[in-house]
């Protein structure tokens, strides 16, 4: 009896880690004209902005940047500081975007 319990407990564990427990949120998407360029994920404070990812558009134009934040917070994705977008968001968010990386 004492053996059968013990196999609960690891079973039980590894239920309760795989509960999917979200480690942060991303940002995806597609850029017409920004092959080669980089995209840049800033948090954006009352008085800074502040680095959290970065990342090569890739030749399609394709993309992916992560942050964590276990709150909502603002954030700027910039390819450089005249084009950007801002966005919201949290531990757990799954964005997607697409348009023109030149405007």
């Amino acid at each position: 009896m004492k053996i059968r319990s013990l196999w609960i407990f690891p079973i039980l564990f590894l239920l309760w880690s795989c509960t999917g427990k979200k480690d942060g949120f991303s940002v995806s998407g597609k850029l017409e004209n920004g092959s080669g360029q980089m995209i840049y994920l800033k948090e954006m404070t009352s008085t800074d902005m502040i680095p959290v990812d970065s990342i090569v558009i890739d030749t399609s134009g394709l993309f992916i940047v992560h942050g964590i934040s276990p709150e909502l917070r603002f954030f700027a994705l910039q390819t450089n500081p005249e084009n950007s977008i801002y966005l919201i968001a949290q531990t757990g968010d799954r964005i997607s975007l697409s348009g023109n990386a030149t405007d």
